[in-house]
């Protein structure tokens, strides 16, 4: 015999079985993101404030080096500049002769047959300023010019060229030395005379 079943229990008076209410779950879904977002805010905004103390401090540091990195700026500056004097004054310093030494060297290679009728140490640089060491190596040009007198007079001067070249202070300050001319001339009584001129020249001044 089958009885009917009448559930006298209103709707709201219902409960849920399970182990969690559904207004639980509801809630929770609800909630969680939110709790989310708050904590990961949270995380964030303490560091930015670490950031900004940072950016803080960085400032504080660079204000304090700034000054100084200006002043070694101009401080670098005016090293370089020392610099570049120092090595315009030793490339004038290298470019120079010593006079003395030259003619020195020529005496003691002129023969007694041979007279100087001149002698020329001279630079053709019209320069005042120099703004490096390359413009100071200086263009000199020796100039010898005199009379070979005898019976060898022409080998005598040959002779002298080659011993120029072998002469310390002549050899260091020019390339080379060259017979620029040579003529023969008879003397009064027929002596035999060669007049001649020698050229020495330096690097730049062969180019």
């Amino acid at each position: 015999m089958n009885y009917s079943r009448v559930n006298l229990l209103k709707k709201e008076e219902r409960r849920y079985q399970g182990a969690v209410s559904q207004r639980f779950i509801l809630v929770s879904m609800v909630v969680t993101p939110i709790l989310f977002i708050a904590v990961l805010s949270g995380i964030k905004l303490v560091q930015y404030g670490g950031v900004q103390l940072n950016l803080r401090s960085s400032r504080e540091v660079w204000e304090k080096l700034e000054p100084r990195l200006e002043k070694f700026k101009i401080q670098q500056q005016q090293l370089n500049d020392n610099r570049k004097v120092i090595d315009i004054i030793q490339g004038w310093k290298a470019s120079q002769i010593s006079v003395d030494g030259l003619l020195s060297d020529i005496q003691h290679s002129i023969p007694r047959q041979i007279q100087l009728t001149r002698v020329s140490i001279r630079s053709d640089s019209k320069n005042s300023v120099y703004k490096n060491a390359d413009e100071l190596a200086l263009d000199f040009r020796l100039t010898l010019q005199g009379v070979s007198q005898g019976a060898h007079a022409e080998d005598d001067v040959i002779s002298l060229r080659k011993d120029l070249l072998k002469s310390k202070h002549l050899s260091s300050a020019f390339e080379s030395v060259k017979l620029s001319s040579m003529r023969k001339r008879d003397g009064q009584n027929g002596e035999n005379f060669r007049e001649f001129s020698l050229e020495g020249l330096n690097a730049q001044g062969e180019m």
